[in-house]
C-alpha cells in the first residue's frame, strides 16, 4: 500500500512538472516567434525601454528571440531541463526588471511581450511575468533535485 501511495505522489509530481514546463515554455515560444517574424518591432521595443546603449540594442534584438525559442521549446519538450529552466529564470527576471524599471520611470511604452498584442507596461503586464518567473524557479529546483 505504501508503494502505491508513493507511486501516485510521483505521478502527480510528474504531471505537475509537465504542466509547469508548458505554462512557462509556451509563452516563450509564442513571444519569440512574434519577435523573429517582426524584428524591427522588437528592436524598437528594446530601444524604448532606454536601458541599453544604442550599439547594444541590435545585438540583443538579434540574439534574444532565437534563445527564447530554444529555451521555450526545451521546456515544452522536456529536453535539457536544468539549463532551460535556469535560462527561463534569467529571462523572466530580466523582463520583470525592465518592466518594473519602465513603470517606476512612468514610461508610456508597450511591454513588448507579444508583437501582435499592444499592452502598455503596467502591473497587469508584470504580474504574469512574475508568475512565470516563480514557476521557472520551481522548475529549476525540481530539475536539480531530480538527480
Amino acid at each position: 500500500m505504501v508503494g502505491t501511495e508513493l507511486k501516485w505522489r510521483k505521478n502527480r509530481l510528474d504531471l505537475a512538472m509537465v504542466i509547469g514546463r508548458w505554462v512557462a515554455g509556451v509563452p516563450l515560444v509564442f513571444s519569440s516567434a512574434g519577435h523573429l517574424t517582426n524584428p524591427y518591432a522588437f528592436t524598437t521595443n528594446i530601444f524604448r525601454y532606454d536601458l541599453l546603449p544604442m550599439w547594444m540594442v541590435p545585438f540583443v534584438a538579434a540574439v534574444l528571440p532565437p534563445l527564447m525559442m530554444v529555451v521555450g521549446l526545451s521546456l515544452v519538450l522536456g529536453v535539457t531541463l536544468k539549463g532551460a529552466s535556469i535560462l527561463a529564470v534569467v529571462h523572466y527576471s530580466m523582463f520583470c526588471f525592465v518592466q518594473m524599471s519602465a513603470l517606476v520611470r512612468q514610461m508610456p511604452i508597450d511591454c513588448g511581450c507579444f508583437v501582435w498584442i499592444e499592452q502598455p507596461v503596467s502591473i497587469k503586464s508584470i504580474v504574469p511575468v512574475m508568475v512565470f518567473l516563480l514557476l521557472s524557479i520551481l522548475l529549476s529546483v525540481a530539475a536539480f533535485r531530480a538527480d
